[in-house]
């Protein structure tokens, strides 16, 4: 068993939403939050980046060209949600002239992670090729995400664009929220049914333990009535790479379980919005 975690214990560790009460509450108050972003902010949905009906991302504008560029990887165990819920993300980043893009992409188990991946990354080739005829700049981008988004992410910042045919450095930074960066226990959870996650998957899809091959800024956090594990995973690959010198940040958020946080971090006025808005402009500051 991983970590001596009963299988019971390990499936409500990796399993948020079965911790929290109300938690339909909390999603439709998400998607009431998505809806008065759209109804305000100026954008166009759906824009495709490859053929099947998922591969499609919505872009919120900035005020002015040349504009720095934010990329959002949803959470949903790589099986669920849409980035329809999340567009109140971009309202702290449009403030400060940031374009906001969030990502869907196909999902478990009609693709496998691996696959899953590979078309995210197809994602961001896209936005990078075609980042002046949005208004954006395709020297400042970055990329943030939630949950199974963070991996996604995180699986982003670990690519070496160079073979795809794009600069080393394509992503400048990186937002990560309640991640996931050991794919092991998934692996030995119901969740693993849709996912089909092999052995080789794992150590291929975990960054747990490895470093990337470019030092940039990185924010992490991770909510303190968040599953213990969410927060073990965090804290823990957070430290392994500060530990090998990378420049990252952590932040515990306070009060906020594995959904609420997100509302923190579409919050201009909270220090996850806050910094969401700093890596994207390229001045984190270090803690």
């Amino acid at each position: 068993m991983y970590r001596q975690f009963s299988q019971d214990e390990l499936e409500k560790q990796y399993n948020p939403s079965s911790n929290i009460p109300h938690i339909a509450e909390l999603h439709a108050r998400r998607k009431q939050l998505a809806q008065q972003a759209q109804a305000k902010l100026s954008a166009e949905y759906d824009i495709a980046y490859g053929e099947s009906p998922l591969q499609k991302f919505d872009l919120f504008f900035a005020g002015r060209g040349k504009a720095p560029i934010q990329i959002f990887f949803h959470g949903g165990s790589w099986k669920g949600q849409d980035k329809s819920n999340y567009s109140f993300l971009a309202e702290p980043l449009i403030a400060e002239n940031i374009i906001s893009i969030n990502v869907n992409y196909d999902l478990c188990p009609q693709v496998t992670i691996a696959q899953l991946i590979e078309q995210c990354r197809q994602a961001v080739l896209f936005i990078w090729t075609h980042a002046r005829l949005m208004g954006g700049d395709p020297t400042r981008i970055s990329v943030c995400g939630h949950s199974a988004g963070a991996h996604i992410a995180m699986r982003m910042i670990e690519t070496q664009w160079e073979t795809y045919g794009a600069p080393a450095d394509v992503i400048k930074g990186g937002v990560l929220i309640s991640g996931l960066y050991d794919l092991e226990p998934i692996f030995q959870t119901a969740t693993n049914k849709d996912v089909r996650l092999t052995k080789e998957d794992v150590e291929r899809e975990s960054p747990m333990g490895r470093v990337p091959l470019r030092k940039i800024p990185l924010f992490f956090s991770c909510g303190t009535d968040d599953n213990s594990e969410f927060c073990r995973q965090t804290h823990d690959y957070a430290n392994h790479l500060r530990q090998n010198d990378f420049p990252v940040t952590y932040v515990e958020a306070t009060g906020h379980n594995h959904f609420t946080i997100l509302e923190a971090l579409g919050d201009s006025r909270d220090i996850l919005g806050k910094s969401m808005v700093d890596v994207a402009l390229g001045r984190l500051q270090q803690n």
